[in-house]
């Protein structure tokens, strides 16, 4: 009677402890679809700078590719969000707020210089951050897989851009 006491304790425990990191895992995968969400906002807000000063064609057309792309990834974070009973938000980061603040004090060459060369810089640890999340067990690791293409395909973009394409 006392060993099936203990390993009816010991299957409780287990249980518990699998439940515990189901629940920090799914904690992970909340933080983030909030912070995709925070960034795809951000990335729509920088494109339609691009698109209001851009100096050239190049800038311009790619801050509507930024603004398009980022508004239908937004979507489909708030739908994920949903499942995972996160609230959406409309808010963007705080180094994402400083660095639009520095881009409006720019025009012309300088203005498109320094918003290619943030660009590159913001898809490089966006794309990190999406491998990394491609290899979790949850909800979001799919997620991340299917945002790939169009992150490196911006970063293609804005590398083509710094270098004169």
């Amino acid at each position: 009677m006392t060993r099936s006491i203990r390993l009816a304790l010991a299957a409780a425990v287990a249980v518990g402890a699998l439940g515990e990191a189901s629940g920090a895992f799914a904690a992970s995968d909340k933080a983030f679809i909030k912070t995709a969400m925070m960034g795809d906002n951000a990335e729509v807000q920088m494109g339609k700078l691009a698109e209001e000063k851009g100096a050239s064609q190049g800038v311009k057309d790619f801050g509507r590719m930024l603004e398009t792309d980022h508004g239908m990834h937004k979507d489909k974070d708030v739908a994920l969000a949903s499942k995972l009973g996160v609230q959406p938000t409309d808010d963007v980061p705080l180094m994402a707020k400083m660095e639009k603040h520095k881009l409006e004090g720019l025009s012309g060459p300088k203005f498109d210089h320094a918003f290619v060369e943030g660009m590159i810089k913001d898809h490089k640890k966006d794309i990190g951050a999406y491998e990394k999340q491609t290899k979790a067990h949850g909800i979001t690791a799919q997620f991340a897989s299917d945002t790939l293409p169009t992150l490196n395909k911006h970063l293609q973009t804005a590398e083509g851009l710094m270098h004169g394409g």
